[in-house]
């Protein structure tokens, strides 16, 4: 599409080797900077902004926005309150948070996991009330 292959390997195989090496110290480094962080993190009361996206699967996706901190990025079977719940409190383990506000979407699971499981309060994310009252312009 571009022309580059002319000029540079560009099949998936040509990189496959270094692109799985690194992907691998990748996550071996991630792994070892989320335990430093929790163990010397002072407690601290969060917010999560939380969504479902779809590839291939169900993937559920919770980020710390005021630090941009990916806590769950994960797939899973179902969409369910308990779910969210049990990935989210796994996610957490280990990190001295406690979730006091939920931002997402008004699905009912999302609704339950923050509001019921969670103690949280559920704050509704701007995107889709803008989406259903302004869809030309969103």
């Amino acid at each position: 599409l571009s022309g580059l292959s002319a000029l540079a390997g560009v099949s998936d195989g040509a990189q496959h080797k270094l692109n799985a090496a690194l992907e691998a110290a990748l996550v071996t480094e991630a792994e070892a900077q989320r335990t430093t962080l929790g163990e010397g993190m002072a407690p601290r009361q969060v917010t999560v902004c939380e969504d479902e996206t779809f590839h291939p699967g169900v993937c559920l996706v919770a980020i710390e926005p005021v630090s941009n901190f990916i806590l769950l990025e994960g797939y899973a079977a179902d969409r369910s309150a308990a779910t969210w719940t049990a990935a989210l409190e796994e996610a957490c383990t280990g990190l001295a948070v406690e979730v006091i506000q939920s931002t997402a979407d008004e699905a009912k699971a999302l609704r339950r996991h923050a509001e019921t499981e969670l103690g949280a309060h559920h704050s509704p994310d701007l995107f889709h009330g803008q989406l259903a009252r302004c869809p030309r312009v969103v």
